[in-house]
Parts: structure tokens; C-alpha cells; sequence
């Protein structure tokens, strides 16, 4: 280290000796009169330039920068009004004004005009059915009629959801907005995946802190919403499920075998040795005795067997799975009533509206899924399981297969494809249907990956407990590190595949994206108000 002795420490030399410090060097003043009591009761500290800019603007920031945000506002809605004749159709004695409005602000509208216009008509628009769109004509749309905007229902509760339906595209006029359905099945399905309460309660702390911090900001305001959303669906199902940051909340633990099987005695029940984990005592938040496992018990198709609660890694790993196809089949079927129920009141692209076309277009896959889930439901719960449900395999397979002859008239008759293609293509198409249901494995096995890691950082937890003191510390961070791993890419995981279940394995089955966001006329004050 180098030693600097600097002689009369006023404003350059006190800038020098700083400057030096800051370099590393070992620096000693000698200063007399004023400058020497200043440092000597205030220290010597170098303000820099850029610093001193940077506190200027926040300064100015803080005492102008509201009334600068009202001024924006008002010139903005003095723009808005000095150029909208050229919006407008102008003669020397009249204009004419054109344009959508909701329905349900018509009145207002007409209130508000009646003082200015001689005359207003509000005319509630029809769908042409089998002619939707927007004006517009593509490969993909062939629409023959200019479709209103859409402007979102004003559903406070469901409007973060709307981030998500933005991502894919509005529906189009008349159809049904998706929204509310994430509303309920994404933080379903989110839950599902990630399902820990620990990190339940951490995702809904974020969320209220995101919250907190939105102001009058919309998105950073949904985007805190959303995460509590996710957050309590990660927090009852990790109640579900009795985890807790990877432990399971049970008083007593089944014994293992070196290679994970259970060990059993005699009478060919399982052993159990007292639970050491941490979160044994959360037990005491189920309504009944968890002493040696679970509570209620239901028995579903494929031989499933659910207790409540239970744990993802342990006795029910094949149940989940199996659970999660249900939950496949499910949704889709969803999704495609409500394309049947599109296709009946509104048509599809090609024109072909009403009952039979609806049938053809929708009613055919759900068919074919029905009967391939009861085909299915038969062969294995019999040949697997020793259930008595072999009889479902045959009216089973004739559902499916009169679905196929089904699905070759309707691409022949509404997809415009030749009958030859239509005969190779439609049973291709309808074995794809198979990989859209066991997509939704994910749910379990995006689950599971998060669960082990949790597992493998709680092993800490024993040598912590056994550490030397000074060592405790350094187990606790590596815990924690773990701890915060599991939780972070169970955030980024589960959003990615609950999203693309939605997106792609769900609204494909009958989502038109083909809508345009209303963009109304006028300016809607956020800071000041202007009579």
C-alpha cells in the first residue's frame, strides 16, 4: 500500500486526497483554519459529479414531476380534441360521426350527444352467422363481415387472466372469452404442479409486495394479482398434498427398505418410525388423526386410491399420473363444447352454421373421446387392475370407430379436403387426440422434479442438528439455497406448462384469436380532471 501525505487539504486537495483513497492508497491530511474543523467534525467526502446530476433529478423529480404528469395529461387531451375533425366527416352545415360503442354506455352516449346532434342511432350489431371477422381475409379467416372490437367485461376479479388471453389474441365477436375458465383451472393447474405450502406462502408474499408497489401502474397492479392467484392455488394444494418445503406433515413415516420400497410386517401392514422433520407438528392442521398416515380415503377408476391427505412421491405416484389424464380429458372436452356451442349460434369460417354442423365439427371429437376413454377404461382396469370393466371395451371401441368414419365426412364435407385424403388423414387425426390428453402428465411429473429437489436439500437438515455450531450456519445457507432454487423454478416451470396446456392442448379445440382489442375515442384521466 502506497503512502500519500497531501499538504493543504482545502477543495483540490481534499479532492486529490479522495480521489487517492479511493485508489487504495493510504492517505493523511494537513489542513489548517476552516477546512481543518470541517474535517475533522464532518469527515472529507468526495461528491462527484454524476451523483450530484443523478440527486438533482430526483430532486426535481419529487417536487415537479406530479405536475408534470398532470401537464402531459391535459396536452394530450387537448390533442385528442384538436384533431379529431379529421376523424370525422365535415360539410359546411353538418358532420357525421360513425363508429362502436358498448352496448351497455349507449344511453350515456346518447345523453351526452343529444345537446350537439340533431340526430343519434344506436344500432345493436348481429352476427351473420359463418361470417365473422374483422374485415379482413387470410388462409386462416374468410370472413364476409366487419366485426365489432372487443372490449373485456369489466370483472375485476378475473381481469389478470386477461394478461393471458392478450398473449393469444381477443376472441372473436360473440365468442366465449376464456378468461373466466383460467380464471379457475390455471391456478388449478399451477397448484398441482408446484403444490408446497411453504412456497405457497412465499409466491403469495411477492405478490402482495408487487401489489403494494403498483400505484396507479395497471400492470405491475395484475401482475401482483396474478401472483397471489398462483400463489393460493400452490398453497391449497401443497395442503393437499401435506408438504411443506419438501417434507411431508405427517407425525409418523413409513419405514423404507435400502432400495425405496416400504417395509411391512407380518401382517402385511406398513411400519412407521416417528417423523424428525421440522414440520411434523403442522399435522395439527387437519381435522383429523395423522398419527399413521392419512384421513379420508375415495376409490376412482383404474384402481386409484386417494387419502387425503397425500403425498405426490410416495404411495401415490401411479395415482397421480392416472389423475392427471382424468384432468386431460376433462378440460378438452371442454373446450370443445364450447366450440360446439360457437359453431351452433355463430358458424365457422367456411360458412356451415347450426345443429349439424356443430355435431360434425365438435360433437365427433367428443364422441371419439368418450369412447376411446371407456375403450381405455376397460382394457386396462380389467387386464391391469383386475377390475370388473372389461364390458366397456366394446361399446367403447364402436364409439370411437363410428367417430372416425364421422370425422372422414367431416373433413370431406367441411373442410373442403378430398375424399381419398380424408380417408388416411381423419384416423391420423383423431391418434392425435391421444397425445393431447397424456400431455397433461405434466402436471405430475413438472411436480415431481420440484419435490425432489426439495428432498435433496432438506437431507441437510440431520447433520445440521448434529454440527458442530460454528458449522450450523453454513448447512442453514446451503438449506436455504436449495430451498429458494426449488421455489424460483417452480415459479418458471409450472407457468411455462400450465400456459401451453391452455394455450396450445386447450384453446386449439375451438379458440378464434381473430378479435380486436376497442380502442375507444376520447381520453380517460388518470391524474387531473378537466370540465
Amino acid at each position: 500500500m502506497i503512502n500519500v501525505c497531501v499538504f493543504g487539504a482545502g477543495a483540490i486537495g481534499g479532492y486529490i486526497g479522495c480521489s487517492l483513497s479511493k485508489a487504495g492508497a493510504n492517505v493523511s491530511l494537513i489542513a489548517r483554519g476552516p477546512h481543518k474543523e470541517a474535517i475533522e467534525k464532518n469527515g472529507l467526502t468526495l461528491i462527484s459529479e454524476e451523483k450530484s446530476i443523478s440527486n438533482e433529478i430526483k430532486d426535481w423529480s419529487n417536487k415537479f414531476g406530479p405536475s408534470l404528469a398532470c401537464g402531459l395529461e391535459v396536452l394530450e387531451r387537448d390533442h385528442d380534441i384538436l384533431t379529431a375533425p379529421v376523424k370525422i366527416a365535415v360539410s359546411n352545415h353538418a358532420f357525421f360521426i360513425d363508429g362502436w360503442i358498448e352496448l351497455s354506455r349507449s344511453e350515456e352516449v346518447q345523453i351526452a350527444l343529444k345537446d350537439t346532434c340533431l340526430y343519434t342511432e344506436v344500432n345493436p350489431f348481429k352476427v351473420k352467422a359463418g361470417g365473422g371477422g374483422h374485415g379482413h381475409s387470410d388462409e386462416h379467416h374468410h370472413h364476409h363481415q366487419e366485426m365489432p372490437p372487443i372490449s373485456y367485461q369489466d370483472r375485476k376479479l378475473s381481469k389478470p387472466m386477461e394478461l393471458l388471453t392478450d398473449a393469444v389474441g381477443r376472441p372473436a365477436y360473440g365468442r366465449i372469452d376464456p378468461t373466466l375458465f383460467m380464471f379457475v383451472t390455471y391456478p388449478i393447474f399451477f397448484g398441482m404442479m408446484l403444490g408446497d405450502m411453504a412456497y405457497g406462502l412465499v409466491t403469495l408474499a411477492l405478490g402482495a409486495y408487487v401489489f403494494s408497489k403498483a400505484n396507479s401502474n395497471e400492470m405491475i397492479e395484475l401482475g401482483g394479482k396474478f401472483l397471489i392467484y398462483i400463489g393460493l392455488g400452490t398453497l391449497i394444494f401443497g395442503y393437499i398434498y401435506a408438504e411443506f418445503a419438501g417434507w411431508e406433515i405427517f407425525l409418523y413415516e413409513k419405514l423404507t427398505y435400502a432400495d425405496g420400497s416400504y417395509m411391512k410386517d407380518s401382517s402385511d401392514h406398513y411400519m412407521y418410525s416417528e417423523n424428525l422433520s421440522p414440520v411434523a407438528f403442522l399435522a395439527n392442521l387437519y381435522p383429523f388423526d395423522l398419527d399413521h398416515g392419512y384421513g379420508p380415503a375415495v376409490e376412482l377408476g383404474y384402481g386409484i386410491n386417494l387419502s387425503f391427505p397425500f403425498h405426490r412421491v410416495g404411495t401415490h405416484l401411479n395415482d397421480l399420473i392416472i389423475l392427471t389424464i382424468y384432468v386431460g380429458f376433462f378440460h378438452i372436452i371442454i373446450g370443445k363444447l364450447i366450440g360446439f356451442r360457437d359453431v351452433l349460434f355463430y358458424g365457422t369460417d367456411h360458412g356451415h352454421v347450426g345443429l349439424v354442423a356443430a355435431f360434425f365439427e365438435h360433437g365427433v371429437w367428443i364422441l371419439l373421446l368418450i369412447g376411446g376413454f371407456f375403450f381405455s377404461y376397460g382394457y386396462l382396469g380389467s387386464s391391469k387392475y383386475g377390475l370388473d370393466v372389461e364390458h366397456l371395451m366394446l361399446p367403447g371401441a364402436i364409439v370411437a370407430l363410428s367417430s372416425v368414419v364421422m370425422l372422414i365426412y367431416t373433413l370431406y364435407k367441411y373442410h373442403g379436403i378430398p375424399i381419398a385424403v380424408s380417408l388416411i388423414l381423419a384416423p391420423i387425426e383423431a391418434m392425435g387426440m391421444m397425445p393431447s390428453v397424456i400431455s397433461y402428465v405434466r402436471l405430475f411429473a413438472v411436480g415431481i422434479v420440484g419435490v425432489k429437489i426439495a428432498e435433496t436439500g432438506n437431507k441437510l437438515w440431520e447433520p445440521m442438528m448434529e454440527a458442530e455450531l460454528y458449522l450450523i450456519p453454513v448447512f442453514f445457507i446451503g438449506w436455504l439455497s436449495v430451498q429458494m432454487f426449488a421455489w424460483a423454478l417452480g415459479i418458471f416451470s409450472p407457468n411455462i406448462h400450465a400456459a401451453r396446456l391452455h394455450f396450445v392442448e386447450w384453446m386449439r379445440q375451438y379458440y378464434d384469436s381473430s378479435g380486436e382489442a376497442f380502442e375507444p375515442f376520447g381520453f380517460r384521466s388518470n391524474f387531473v380532471e378537466v370540465e
